[in-house]
């Protein structure tokens, strides 16, 4: 597959595993969970040379110190009578960072050195990544620094720090990476830089005449869930399926041939904090590793998804020869809840091993090899009680894809709601600043004061919400215009519950990257109560609910299954959204 590069992200909040002469309390102290010793790294350089295998070590500066400054409190700019940091054991962004004094520099210019002894490549990674400033602006020392070094503020103290440090690994001979938050403090002039935010970073670090390396989250974070997170093991953040990796394309950016030049090649990446054995990895990467190999060998124009997908699917043989535990792939066609207003259904399914290899049951149970066997559309009679289809793949030797469900229910038309008042327009929005691990924490009785309230023409984040750390109640009436199955599509980063007519229809609650579900619900025309709980932790956000018609009684549903909607899904606003205003 010709993965010829081994990225080593040797410290982080959870942990410090890389072993330093001078500072012997970092293995010590941040590597109880675990640490390589100088033995090990001999073995691993000696084991890579053999191969043709390039090792990248990186240890990560100023931020992600936490297991660093748990053995060495002194290193950060907090006043010495703080308590110390802890190492983590969650994923997080901690305000756990480096002191950018003389002392913190001189600390990681050792630690710079311990990497070039140990690791004969001719790269250095210095992170760069998720650095939290708020310690520095509270810091007297970051503000004698500044006052000393006449810089404007803690941005230009951070591209101060990565500059030397960027100098002290060209001094040895090597080239530094960072992260592409570095792009914004202007780094040492021979950095190159590792794009993770997206492949806008690494088209303006290539326009900068920056080398540059993509590893967009969305296509090679493969910490990520691959399926259903409420049928896969747990995971992180949002789902990337192994189409989804394949889809990866180096040469779309929008650069010159000269620009183009820049660009180094890909990285998959599996971060661990969710990751606890060699075979939850195996899981993880394989076999969405062989996209990115062949996403960073093989020309677009050469590359064929039903090719990869054949193609693929006669390796995974070899990966069991070679006692490689890769996730077998789901099946396709179900996960979508689906209202159905006809007596029955047919259901298509397709796998990546081919259809022979799908086991279907219809009462909700996970199926084994010896379920019935996939033949072809399974028709599904409906009635009274929703009908739970569930499908996995099996390989030749028994081992099998995590389950897929879909819900099919015959269409039963709810009743519109009776309202005691004239309906205005616009939904009602409470929001609440503070900090909240679930959507449902919204909808705890008796209810809790809001920050403020507020009635919005359409669902989505409210206006003047902070960037972190609040919630969002929406309620009010959705209004359809005709009788119909309504197909509703949340997307929320964090979580979110949707709520018609007093029914769930959507559950994406949890702290999560952005994830989108689609329900069906059948509404006569009118008003129906509707309720919509949103909270926001850290780091990106997003709500969003869209809303289409499906018209006529479908036959098919899954793979091949004929488009349903009469038009476009629309955002939920405008005429479907109406609320009760206070009594007089």
């Amino acid at each position: 597959h010709k993965l010829n590069v081994l990225h080593l992200h040797l410290t982080d909040d959870q942990g410090w595993r890389m072993p330093v002469a001078k500072w012997p309390r970092l293995t010590d102290v941040g590597g109880e969970a675990g640490r390589y010793t100088r033995e090990d790294i001999a073995h691993m350089v000696a084991f890579a040379e053999e191969r043709f295998v390039t090792i990248v070590p990186e240890i990560d500066m100023p931020g992600h110190m936490s297991a660093a400054l748990s053995a060495y409190p002194e290193l950060r700019c907090a006043s010495p009578s703080a308590p110390p940091p802890r190492v983590r054991t969650t994923w997080g962004v901690f305000d756990d960072v480096l002191c950018p004094d003389a002392r913190g520099v001189a600390f990681a210019r050792d630690v710079i050195d311990a990497l070039v002894d140990a690791f004969p490549g001719p790269f250095v990674h210095i992170g760069g990544d998720e650095v939290p400033l708020a310690p520095w602006r509270a810091s007297p020392r970051v503000a004698d620094e500044l006052r000393r070094t006449g810089l404007a503020d803690e941005r230009a103290l951070m591209g101060k720090m990565l500059r030397e440090l960027g100098a002290h690994v060209a001094a040895k001979g090597r080239r530094a990476i960072g992260w592409d938050e570095s792009l914004d403090v202007d780094p040492h002039p021979s950095a190159a830089v590792m794009a993770w935010r997206g492949l806008d970073a690494a088209t303006r670090a290539a326009r900068a005449g920056r080398d540059v390396i993509l590893a967009p989250y969305d296509r090679t974070y493969f910490n990520f869930y691959e399926g259903d997170p409420t049928l896969e093991p747990k995971a992180d953040g949002q789902i990337i399926t192994l189409t989804d990796a394949y889809a990866l394309d180096p040469a779309a950016l929008p650069l010159t041939a000269a620009q183009a030049r820049h660009v180094m090649g890909v990285e998959a990446c599996a971060w661990t904090e969710y990751i606890e054995t060699e075979a939850d990895l195996d899981r993880q990467l394989f076999p969405r590793l062989l996209a990115t190999a062949e996403a960073g060998w093989t020309p677009h124009a050469r590359r064929d998804d039903a090719s990869f997908t054949a193609r693929t699917a006669a390796h995974l043989p070899r990966l069991d020869a070679l006692g490689v535990g890769y996730r077998v792939p789901s099946v396709e066609g179900l996960g979508e809840r689906h209202v159905i207003d006809a007596p029955d259904v047919d259901v298509r399914l397709d796998a990546l091993l081919g259809a022979p290899s799908i086991r279907v049951t219809l009462d909700g149970t996970d199926p084994t090899v010896h379920a019935a066997r996939y033949a072809g559309p399974v028709r599904v009679p409906l009635g009274a009680t929703p009908v739970i289809v569930t499908a996995r793949s099996f390989t030749s030797g028994g081992r099998a894809s995590p389950p897929r469900r879909t819900t099919l229910s015959r269409a039963t038309f709810a009743p519109a709601a009776r309202p005691d008042r004239e309906l205005a327009p616009g939904v009602r929005v409470a929001y609440f600043e503070g900090r909240f691990e679930s959507a449902r924490a919204l909808l705890a009785s008796p209810p809790r004061p809001a920050t403020s309230t507020a009635v919005a023409d359409v669902i989505a984040l409210p206006a003047g919400a902070r960037a972190e750390h609040f919630g969002a109640l929406y309620t009010g009436f959705l209004c359809v215009p005709r009788d119909a199955v309504w197909a509703m599509t949340l997307t929320s980063d964090d979580g979110a519950v949707l709520s018609v007519g007093g029914e769930v229809l959507v559950d994406l609650d949890g702290r999560h990257a952005a994830r989108a579900a689609t329900a069906r619900v059948a509404l006569r025309e009118g008003c129906h109560a509707l309720s919509l709980a949103y909270f926001q932790g850290e780091g990106e956000r997003a709500l969003d609910l869209t809303i289409a018609s499906e018209e006529g009684a479908p036959r098919v549903v899954g793979v091949g299954a004929p488009a349903r909607s009469a038009a476009p899904p629309v955002r939920v606003g405008g005429p479907f959204l109406r609320h009760a205003p206070a009594a007089p």
